[in-house]
């Protein structure tokens, strides 16, 4: 990086955490570095386009700052685990403009937007490995569940941390999320619950969404028909029925692929197999990609 660039990059995050993006203006940052604006244009074609950069910068270091700790293989798992979680706490309440000028903007700038989707399905993509190491492959059908509930757990106190400037003891914040964690991944092998969180759709989204793409509509709803088809197998239902499930099922695939599918026949299905509690779900998931009266 040519000493220039880094300069512009060092200034504008000073501005940003000490004033906000929206107030930090391209003068400014000039001002400080003593460049002309060309020089500014040389290395960023705007104000956002740089706020992503050094976004990007962060998230990098962020990212093979967890790599280090979970590399630790003379570590307990569970120690791990609570490593990684005092070392995001700590990253985020240093870098805490992050957290506050992204939920800002989230909704005003759609590169800004796009960045931030893309930040968190990495975080949530890293959360689940993290949760894999320490509770092995047995959570596998609970895995992105409990990726949510650990999420919220996490941000709900980092909120605290850096909204309203708690005062907490991070390592005791960190024990007590794992402690919390390890007793919902207990009582879900317990009582052998059903996955609310389907992991090819989730996989799907968080796939895409890292790649820059739009989650693609056709995938999504592959894998809810691909869901449907295996949940009508494991129903405690006669085998009559379940060839009328399935059978329901592949003409409401077929009739979604039409530009102008038969909106009685399709609303008869699907009405059909969400009399199947367990369809129920999936049917309203894909009533969400029914076109428009």
């Amino acid at each position: 990086m040519s000493i220039v660039k880094q300069t512009i990059m060092e200034s504008a995050e000073r501005y940003f955490s000490d004033k906000g993006y929206l107030e930090t203006s391209i003068q400014d940052i000039v001002n400080d570095c003593s460049i002309a604006k060309g020089s500014f244009y040389k290395f960023f074609s705007s104000k956002t386009d740089l706020f992503i950069e050094i976004h990007l910068m962060k998230e990098k270091g962020l990212l093979e700052g967890i790599g280090r700790i979970s590399a630790q293989e003379h570590k307990a798992p569970r120690d791990i685990l609570i490593e990684v979680i005092e070392y995001e706490f700590q990253f985020f309440i240093t870098n805490k403009f992050i957290m506050k000028e992204l939920i800002e903007l989230n909704v005003t700038d759609s590169k800004i937007s796009s960045y931030s989707s893309r930040l968190r399905a990495n975080i949530l993509q890293t959360s689940r490995e993290n949760l894999i190491r320490r509770f092995g492959h047995e959570i596998d059908p609970h895995i992105w569940d409990l990726v949510m509930i650990y999420s919220g757990i996490f941000h709900s106190y980092l909120f605290l941390l850096i909204m309203e400037n708690r005062l907490l003891n991070i390592r005791e914040v960190a024990e007590f999320i794992v402690d919390r964690v390890e007793d919902v991944v207990t009582g879900l092998l317990q009582k052998n619950s059903k996955p609310i969180i389907q992991n090819d759709i989730m996989s799907n989204y968080v796939h895409c969404t890292l790649a820059g793409e739009s989650i693609c509509i056709a995938d999504q709803k592959l894998a809810i028909f691909e869901a449907m088809n295996s949940t009508i197998q494991e129903l405690t239902v006669t085998n009559y029925r379940k060839s009328e499930l399935l059978e329901a099922v592949v003409i409401v695939q077929k009739e979604m692929e039409q530009e102008q599918p038969q909106r009685v026949l399709l609303h008869a299905m699907l009405h059909f197999l969400a009399e199947e509690h367990d369809l129920k779900r999936m049917v309203h998931h894909l009533e969400r990609f029914l076109p428009a009266h």
